[in-house]
């Protein structure tokens, strides 16, 4: 990181699902928060895109990935144009599934160092070894004297959002079905890690 020159404009890389997307949000928070001009632009699952364009931290939204277990060749070379095609000063790889080579000489900051970090925790019982909390942690560390005077506010927890249209869809989706919209809903997902 020394050699970089600035730190105005980064290039998140979420891995390849939608519930990883959210949670690496935090590290996309712990930079706005560690450069607050800065731009930053996020590339995700197609799926996700619609619940991250919200976020008031992120320029630009990239949804690229198709949700296979492993990036597809075609999803690999959107990436590494994206990645060619803008000035970035620094890209953070939060996804093990994508090696740093396909951003070419650009600096990269990869999955592996907050890796590590997580299974060393899995043995020290009085580290906090939530992801949510990790990606935060791990921005602002690897950052840590680049930092601006902005004090630290702390991991926000992973935030959605929807926009009217996902909502009014929602909503015709449960009058078609018979459901009243003024109950409680609980969603589960099978396919959920929490």
């Amino acid at each position: 990181l020394k050699k970089v020159k600035r730190f105005q404009k980064f290039l998140v890389v979420a891995d390849l699902n939608i519930g990883d997307a959210v949670i690496a949000w935090n590290g996309i928070y712990a930079l706005k928060e560690t450069f607050p001009d800065s731009k930053i632009d996020y590339v995700v699952k197609k799926s996700t895109g619609n619940i991250i364009n919200g976020y008031p931290e992120i320029n630009r939204v990239y949804p690229i990935y198709n949700g296979s277990p492993y990036p597809s060749e075609d999803e690999l070379l959107a990436l590494k144009k994206i990645a060619k095609g803008s000035k970035y000063d620094v890209i953070l790889n939060f996804s093990p599934m994508i090696n740093k080579k396909i951003f070419g000489n650009k600096y990269v900051i990869d999955y592996s160092i907050m890796a590590n970090e997580l299974l060393n925790n899995e043995f020290n019982y009085e580290s906090v070894n939530n992801i949510t909390f990790q990606a935060y942690s791990f921005v602002r560390n690897i950052f840590r004297d680049c930092h601006s005077s902005n004090e630290s506010t702390g991991v926000r927890g992973s935030t959605i959002y929807l926009s009217n249209k996902a909502v009014l869809s929602a909503e015709n989706f449960l009058i078609f079905h018979g459901l009243d919209l003024s109950s409680t809903k609980i969603m589960i997902t099978p396919d959920a890690c929490s």
